[in-house]
């Protein structure tokens, strides 16, 4: 019987996760450079990991980022993680947002907004559930396909 693949919304190896987010982040063509950190932390006896920082892209947009993700040890001392808090910001400074994703209202709830570059006007309301929301690189991918295709007019 072959091996059930995670979710990629479910718990996963905190090495696996930051190794291939990483990886991402640094081969990505649209990425220029980013400064995102992760922290672990403690609150009430449970461990947590927070995931921040910003992403400069090219076409001016500034991508901040905001994760927050809980974090359990297996009896083999792995360590496991599963994101419960997402925020996602992509804006170009001095004009405004252009994308954003987000839970901070429920965190069962997933918004996908969308703003006009030119008037930064949401265009775009989306409610997502957990199956259909993006993980980050998706979300790189996604901004690159916007500001390529307004290259292409």
């Amino acid at each position: 019987m072959a091996k059930k693949k995670p979710h990629r919304h479910g718990w996963n190896s905190y090495d696996g996760y930051k190794n291939i987010e990483q990886a991402r982040l640094e081969g990505h063509p649209f990425v220029k450079s980013h400064n995102i950190e992760y922290e672990f932390y403690q609150s009430a006896g449970a461990q947590f990991l927070s995931i921040s920082g910003t992403v400069l892209c090219h076409a001016d947009v500034v991508l901040e980022v905001e994760k927050y993700l809980q974090g359990r040890r297996t009896p083999r001392g792995l360590i496991l993680i599963r994101t419960f808090s997402y925020r996602y910001n992509a804006s170009i400074p001095g004009k405004g947002n252009v994308l954003r994703y987000d839970n901070g209202h429920n965190f069962d709830e997933y918004h996908r907004h969308v703003f006009d570059v030119v008037t930064g006007k949401e265009i775009t309301f989306e409610i997502l559930d957990r199956q259909k929301f993006p993980t980050f690189p998706d979300i790189l991918d996604e901004l690159q396909a916007m500001f390529e295709a307004s290259d292409d007019r």
